[in-house]
């Protein structure tokens, strides 16, 4: 197994807070393929996800892409800093290279999407959780910022668990 593996899911089967950022997201548009930055307000969210939240600017170039937003939380989990930042800098390397893939995957598609991620980190850690992508739009038609909530809570972790989901298991059975 690499370092890096996930899998889309449905948007239905969203942890409750996700499922919660989803709504609010829906709010605020009726029209095009997602609101504009300027409209988000981050602490409409959850409070439990807001540390593991971002906004990536995103560029035609996709390796010029930057975070406008990097959750503290996230910064506890991955060990560094990352507003102003390329997301494609991540470690480990993996991950990076599987994120820019992912992003730019997303950003052709332009819709919603559910990720379960299992990331093995350079010191051995092993984490699991699940992220909510949803477009940004200024124009109503481009992706101008990908907003990624992720939920690496207790929580979550129950609710999978209550579902019979292993991410081992599931990981397993793709290799």
């Amino acid at each position: 197994m690499g370092d890096v593996q996930s899998r889309t899911v449905e948007l239905d089967e969203l942890t409750p807070a996700l499922q919660a950022a989803y709504r609010y997201w829906q709010s605020l548009f009726d029209h095009g393929i997602g609101p504009p930055w300027r409209a988000f307000d981050l602490s409409k969210l959850p409070p439990s996800i807001i540390p593991t939240t971002m906004v990536v600017d995103v560029h035609e170039t996709m390796t010029d892409n930057r975070y406008r937003f990097w959750g503290s939380g996230l910064t506890a989990i991955h060990g560094r800093e990352m507003t102003g930042k390329c997301p494609y800098d991540l470690e480990p390397a993996d991950f990076g290279k599987h994120l820019l893939a992912g992003h730019t995957a997303f950003v052709k598609k332009a819709s919603p999407e559910a990720v379960l991620y299992e990331i093995f980190g350079v010191q051995g850690f092993r984490h699991s959780h699940m992220v909510l992508r949803v477009p940004l739009s200024n124009d109503g038609k481009t992706v101008t910022q990908m907003l990624i909530c992720a939920d690496y809570t207790e929580e979550a972790l129950e609710f999978f668990k209550e579902r019979g989901l292993s991410f081992s298991q599931m990981f397993d059975s793709q290799d």
